[in-house]
């Protein structure tokens, strides 16, 4: 009897390992195959880019106005200014940043969605394709500079969430519509100054 207690001890040892694997299987996040293919923009179903941006800029200017007049009312004391206090850095020039934003941000009029076992892969447009493991942190740079990126499938769709050094945060939704059969992504930027890009693209399938 006491020579079976070890192989019964590795026996239950084995199955609860095996158990533990299907578990963690089952529980693997998996990105829904319906998202692979080429996806063309419907420009007329979707959000103006351009018209978009130009509310955000403007808005982006208003905040930076308030904030340079709560700037202008604070003053500093001697003894601030003798340790030498860093001066505040300038505003970014707006033709800058709306390129910035224009490189990083405008939805691709092409997209090719591609699932490689646990990674996904896009391919915008002309642009050289790009692949991202699910559920795992990947440092990106774009125009808008490094960034943590997190891919995390959702129902019937995914989500990208970007952290970028500061305080800049960017998030797309990627939705299938059952009832239409289009892919909806929905992107949105936040800056520090707390106001929000929003924009809404529809894409059906190339040759549908």
């Amino acid at each position: 009897m006491r020579a079976l207690i070890p192989l019964l001890c590795r026996w239950l040892l084995l199955a609860g390992s095996a158990i533990a694997a299907a578990a963690a299987a089952a529980a693997a996040p998996v990105v829904d195959a319906r998202l692979a293919g080429h996806w063309q923009l419907d420009a007329a179903a979707s959000d103006s880019f351009d018209t978009q941006l130009q509310h955000y800029l403007a808005a982006t200017q208003q905040a930076q106005r308030q904030h340079d007049r709560r700037h202008r009312r604070f003053e500093l004391t001697q003894a601030e200014t003798a340790a030498g206090v860093p001066d505040e850095l300038p505003p970014e020039p707006q033709e800058t940043q709306r390129q910035r934003l224009v490189d990083a941000l405008r939805p691709p009029t092409q997209l090719r969605i591609a699932l490689q076992g646990d990674a996904v892969e896009f391919a915008p447009d002309d642009l050289p394709p790009s692949s991202m493991p699910v559920d795992e942190v990947m440092i990106r740079v774009d125009a808008s500079g490094s960034a943590q990126v997190r891919l995390k499938p959702a129902s019937g769709g995914m989500s990208l969430s970007y952290r970028y050094l500061g305080d800049a945060r960017r998030s797309q939704q990627y939705q299938l519509d059952g009832k239409t059969g289009t892919l909806r992504v929905t992107l949105v930027w936040q800056e520090h100054d707390g106001v929000k890009f929003t924009l809404r693209s529809v894409y059906r399938r190339q040759g549908v």
